[in-house]
């Protein structure tokens, strides 16, 4: 992951090797929310100045993940990548393929501990196929899910 500034030149923002690290969030906490589609985690980070991160915990998934949102409890939603092979596939032919679609919650506790509960899996492939983001809306209690999805109507 690099830091681009208005002006000047790109730099690292961190030592780690990250595998596609794709749609970071800032949650409530002031902490850098980062999914990747390869990895089986969300990585937190601090801010430590300007342009540098920090890892400072690891949030076990069971499977990729893309695009961090927070709502306004402060809970973090992201949509799962449980077969990533299978969402590529949808890529190159979202109308003819599909692929199975994970949404996750994740809430953090008084005592710091992340809890991640699935709300949501089409397994199946039936009514949803390749979410890429969710986003919860607090006050009206409904969920946003976008992505390639084919209609079954």
């Amino acid at each position: 992951m690099v830091h681009c500034p208005s002006e000047g030149s790109c730099k690292p923002a961190t030592h780690n090797k990250l595998k596609f690290a794709n749609g970071i969030g800032r949650g409530k906490d002031g902490l850098i929310y980062v999914p990747f589609s390869a990895e089986a985690f969300i990585g937190v980070y601090q801010l430590e100045d300007s342009s540098r991160l920090t890892e400072v915990h690891r949030i076990p998934t069971g499977m990729g993940a893309d695009n961090i949102s927070v709502d306004s409890n402060g809970d973090i939603w992201v949509a799962g990548i449980p077969k990533v092979l299978e969402l590529m596939a949808t890529l190159d032919d979202p109308l003819n393929r599909l692929s199975t679609s994970t949404i996750l919650k994740i809430h953090k506790s008084g005592d710091g501990q992340y809890q991640v509960e699935k709300v949501l899996e089409d397994g199946e492939k039936k009514v949803l196929s390749s979410a890429t983001t969710a986003v919860f809306d607090v006050r009206t209690k409904r969920l946003f899910i976008g992505g390639t999805f084919q209609s079954i109507f």
